[in-house]
């Protein structure tokens, strides 16, 4: 009892011997000077200027301490600081918080909020880009075979994130990249120049780096491609994952108290205070997690991890020195007292000897089995580490008790949270209700199934995997629980669905597809081939193709086509074949190898295509005038365009409602609209050069005109060629189409960008000229009139008088192939002449050329330009028969009208409008009629209704000039007519006015 009581009362004494240890390292802590040490990127001066304020409001706002700023301009300054103990905090980029971290303990305190974006940033990404006018380069995987650059191979934003995200992918851009350049001068902007002139496939640089050159106008917004851009969470489209922004992290030795002090004053901090208005930056919030980065560098092997691992005594000296001190201290008391409590034990020795030597035993039993089941327990967790499929344990209610790191990444759960019941938080929400129900009959009947589902990533991605498990039992046969495994099925299921899409695509494309092994045996016809040749599939299935066997023997060389393919290159070329019921076609065949790695022939795929009638056009064509057959095409590109414009400003005014006027997205879809308008501008002037579009002439403002189109005008310009605009004074107004005429200037400023490739001056000028009849004497050009004139002259190679005569011919060209249409000249000169106007052109070789265009007189005065009110949008709820064949603008359209309360009834063709007004035209209160459709017309469908109906409503809709359509269809209707693309709130009126009016 004694004893028992001097060992308690020298336990008592020792404990509180530690404690007066560790309060006198608190207090030890108070009051001290607080060294800040930031990382001085732009100078001293700079930081501290910026940094002065916040340093200062930690001192006005923590009584007793004086806070310190100390810049660094470089890192190693501030490791030499943090190894030296000469600061206490550290306010640094992302990149060197964390080498530092690794040496030196350093804990982040906030993290910061940037002022970049509304609301503030915390956190960063990378880009990975190439020119928006590559189209081998859509995705990161396309990277494959082409070269990359970087800012610096030790850059955290400018490489270090772009590569963890391509190896993420299983790209090695050492590897799998053509070539890896750096910048000479370690610039981002560097690379993004590089890339767009074309010296590197493509780059990465930190998103901010984008964004600052959109806003300098170094870089236009359409000059490059992000691949694969995402914005979740961030305001920016980025490539790579997100990492922190710049941490306040505290040294080793700060005491915690204050540490907890600082971190709240910091997040304190308001954005209108003097601190973050000079730091700018909006506030600090709670650290966030830096260990992403360490897992970068750690994987890479790149400082402080180029030795990760093992540690020199001098590190762990600096980490732990206070530690260190403590301990010993601590020993020396433990050896103290122990030597005094040997002494006073040294009567019980002896009997206790038997029952040390009895726990010895116990305890190297316990240390055995204890080292035995850890070894075990080893290998099991190693063996699930690298194992390519998730391992996990469950109990016998289903609850997860262990899983593999295969799985945390898979699902994105921390460990603990992944244990329980939290993993089927992942499952996707259409699966899960499958999933518990599969786990509950798994546990009622002790068998597992294999089951596959769906699960979402910790990148808000959708991934498919199978689950296996196996019961297991205790010795009564009784069920414990399951060990399974988890294997992730999305690379295949994307295979399978692209494998399937291809095979659709193949299926349903209009060429004809043969497919054959590398003997010519046929393994596949697709239905387009056996409609070209007769035959069926299952009839020539395995048996001999040979594209040499043609119709009268065309002289063909098989020795040239089996040595192209030998060499792994495709055939192409036209045969003729004949079809099983005797008729000869004419074929164009593209004829190509698969090869397999070692490149030798595996398959051979042959596409054919029937070009019997595109020859007997092509004959037909060189016997017909040129600009008839070119107008032709112009118009049909244009009734496309105008669907398809018709579709995107219907979606653009969905995706506006609900936005405010000063919303970034409201910004983006007015960019859209205004794209639109202009593409539906293009497709008018197509329609106006086919003769199916009327010109919209207007009193108008030359000069008005020509500054509207002038900023396009200088972004065709190169930079080499100087441009000179010279209005007149006191112009007259001129009757245009303002929209042809600006398709005039640009005609001629890029034939003018063309004949100075060394650069020049381009000079546009505008007056007014009178031609009287002692003028056109001299000029047979000309015709009397007042006219205003537009000059378009450069100092480019100009032209003889051979070439100046041929310049308004179509097709001609004095560019080399491939470089020009030789349709520029000739479509100014047609709507010159449409605007009843004048054209010349004066050039002297190897100097200068001059084009003058005189414009007539308005012969009235410009009315000022109202903006009339913006008509309410109006709607009803009548039935309306919408019948249209392109699927984009019928889906338009029905929720355009269904929003203003309108039931449509939608048709896809002619035929089947007339058949569901057969069965509901009782109901139908209005016709909406697309002019062309497939089977059978607008105009046709109209006529039917109205000999069914004489009281029917009809409104036509249509991409070309409605009487281009009526001339072509052999007749007129006097029904409303509007063309694509329509403005909703004209569409509505439209259809408002024809259904309160009386019958059409």
């Amino acid at each position: 009892m004694m004893v028992a009581r001097n060992v308690a009362r020298h336990g008592v004494a020792f404990v509180a011997l530690i404690g007066c240890l560790f309060a006198a390292g608190s207090v030890a802590a108070q009051g001290r000077e607080i060294r800040v040490g930031v990382r001085a990127h732009s100078g001293v001066e700079a930081a501290r200027l910026r940094w002065s304020h916040t340093v200062n409001h930690l001192t006005a706002e923590i009584p007793g301490a004086q806070f310190i700023l100390v810049p660094f301009v470089e890192c190693s300054e501030m490791e030499r600081a943090l190894a030296e103990n000469r600061v206490d905090l550290v306010l640094t980029d992302s990149l060197t918080f964390v080498q530092l971290q690794h040496k030196y303990g350093l804990q982040p305190l906030a993290t910061l909020r940037n002022t970049r974006s509304a609301g503030g940033r915390v956190s960063f990404a990378a880009v990975i880009f190439t020119r928006a006018d590559r189209r081998d380069i859509v995705t990161v995987d396309d990277l494959r075979g082409h070269s990359l650059m970087g800012v610096h191979v030790h850059a955290f934003g400018g490489w270090l994130m772009a590569r963890a995200t391509l190896v993420g992918r299983g790209i090695d851009p050492f590897h799998d990249c053509s070539r890896v350049l750096f910048a000479p001068s370690a610039t981002q902007q560097e690379v993004v120049r590089t890339v767009l002139a074309g010296d590197v496939d493509a780059g990465t640089v930190r998103t901010g780096i984008i964004e600052d050159m959109l806003e300098r106008g170094e870089i236009a917004p359409g000059e490059i491609r992000i691949l694969e851009p995402v914005t979740d969470h961030f305001p920016l489209p980025h490539t790579t994952r997100l990492y922190p922004e710049w941490p306040m992290a505290a040294a080793a030795g700060l005491d915690d108290d204050l540490a907890e002090a600082i971190r709240t004053v910091l997040l304190g901090i308001e954005i209108s205070s003097e601190a973050a208005r000079q730091g700018d930056y909006t506030g600090w919030i709670f650290p966030l997690d830096y260990d992403p980065l360490h897992q970068v560098l750690e994987v890479f092997g790149l400082p402080p991890y180029e030795n990760f691992g093992t540690a020199t005594w001098g590190q762990v000296w600096r980490l732990y020195r206070t530690t260190i001190l403590l301990a010993a201290v601590g020993l020396a008391l433990i050896l103290a007292a122990t030597l005094w409590m040997v002494r006073l034990n040294r009567l019980l020795r002896t009997s206790q000897s038997a029952l040390l030597r009895h726990r010895e035993n116990l305890e190297r039993e316990v240390v055995e089995r204890s080292a035995s089941l850890a070894a075990s327990e080893s290998r099991y967790r190693d063996l699930a580490s690298v194992a390519p499929v998730g391992i996990f344990h469950t109990d016998a209610e289903g609850r997860c008790t262990f899983f593999s790191p295969f799985w945390t990444r898979l699902t994105g759960l921390a460990p603990e949270s992944a244990l329980g019941m939290r993993w089927a938080d992942t499952v996707h929400t259409d699966d899960r209700a499958r999933v518990m129900e599969h786990w509950r009959e798994a546990r009622r009947s002790g068998r597992h199934e294999p089951n596959e589902f769906r699960i979402i990533g910790p990148d808000g991605d959708i991934r498919w995997i199978l689950v296996v498990a196996e019961p297991q039992h205790d010795a009564d046969g009784s069920l414990t629980g399951f060990i399974g495994c988890v294997t992730d099925l999305t690379e295949r299921h994307a295979a399978e669905e692209q494998l399937h899409r291809l095979a659709e695509a193949i299926a349903q494309t209009s060429d004809a597809v043969v497919i054959t092994d590398a003997e010519g045996c046929i393994q596949y016809l697709n239905p387009a081939y056996e409609i070209l040749s007769g035959h069926r599939a299952e009839g020539v299935a395995g048996r001999g193709f040979d594209m040499l066997r043609t119709a009268g023997g065309d002289p063909l060389d098989r020795r040239e086509i089996w040595e192209a393919l030998a060499a792994g290159d495709p055939w192409r070329g036209r045969t003729r074949l004949r079809h099983r019921d005797g008729e000869e076609r004419r074929v164009e065949a593209t004829i190509s190898p698969v090869l397999n790695d070692s490149g030798e022939l595996m398959s051979i795929v042959t596409v054919c295509k029937d070009v019997s009638h595109e020859e007997r056009l092509e004959r037909q064509l060189r016997q017909s005038q040129k600009m008839e057959a070119v107008g032709q095409l112009a118009g049909g590109i244009a009734h496309d365009f105008n669907n398809i414009i018709q579709a995107i400003l219907g979606n653009v005014e969905f995706a506006s409602e609900g936005l405010e006027p000063g919303e970034a997205r409201h910004r983006d879809l007015e960019q859209i609209r205004t794209a639109a308008n202009r593409a539906a501008a293009l497709t008018r002037q197509l329609l106006a050069f086919s003769r199916q579009q009327v010109l919209e002439p207007a009193a108008a403002e030359l000069d008005a005109l020509i500054r509207n189109i002038l900023p396009l005008v200088r972004t065709v310009l190169s930079e080499d060629i100087e441009l000179d605009y010279r209005p007149g004074s006191g112009l007259a107004p001129v009757l245009a189409d303002a929209s042809q005429i600006e398709q005039v200037l640009m005609n001629l400023c890029l034939n003018s960008r063309d004949a100075m490739p060394g650069g020049g001056r381009l000079t546009i000028t505008t007056g007014a000229a009178v031609i009287d009849t002692e003028f056109q004497e001299s000029h047979s050009w000309a015709a009397p009139g007042q006219y205003v004139v537009l000059e378009v002259a450069d100092t480019g190679e100009g032209m003889d008088e051979d070439t100046r005569r041929q310049v308004f011919e179509p097709f001609f060209s004095t560019k080399e192939v491939g470089k020009g249409t030789g349709l520029g000249l000739a479509t100014v000169y047609g709507i010159v002449k449409q605007h009843r106007g004048l054209i010349r052109i004066e050039s002297t070789p190897g100097e200068s050329t001059s084009v003058q265009v005189y414009l007539p007189h308005a012969g009235q005065p410009i009315e000022p330009e109202s903006r009339p009110a913006s008509a309410a949008r109006t709607g009803g709820t009548e039935t309306i028969l919408l019948a249209e064949d392109d699927a984009n603008v019928l889906d338009t359209t029905t929720r355009i009208l269904e929003r203003a309360g309108y039931t449509i009834i939608q048709a896809r063709d002619g035929r089947e409008a007339l058949e569901l007004y057969a069965r509901r035209g009782a109901e139908i209160d209005l016709c909406l009629l697309d002019l062309v459709m497939p089977r059978l017309g607008g105009r046709d469908v109209a006529q039917a209704i109205r000999d069914a109906d004489r009281k029917a409503r009809v409104i036509f809709l249509s991409g070309y000039n409605p009487d281009a359509v009526a001339a072509r269809s052999g007749g007129a209707d006097d029904r409303p007519a509007l063309m694509k693309p329509v403005p909703t709130t004209e569409l509505l009126a439209e259809i408002r006015r024809s259904l309160d009016g009386p019958p059409v």
